[in-house]
């Protein structure tokens, strides 16, 4: 029998970035975790929030700025 590979779901186009994340962002990452988000693509939308999200991506093996 042959195993059948592992699908990951991934989110590819979030923004954590956002204030309306500030009270509850670790709370949000961990809600999508537990769906089963395997990953996360934040986009940044401008130079400030490009710099939040990669300071997001930083701290968390697996989200990525994009």
């Amino acid at each position: 029998m042959i195993a059948s590979p592992q699908l990951s779901l991934v989110d590819t186009h979030c923004h954590l970035d956002f204030p309306e994340f500030d009270n509850d962002r670790e709370e949000a990452i961990s809600r999508a975790r537990q769906a089963g988000i395997d990953y996360i693509v934040n986009i940044g939308s401008g130079i400030d929030n490009s710099i939040k999200a990669q300071e997001i991506a930083v701290g968390h093996k697996h989200i990525y700025a994009a």
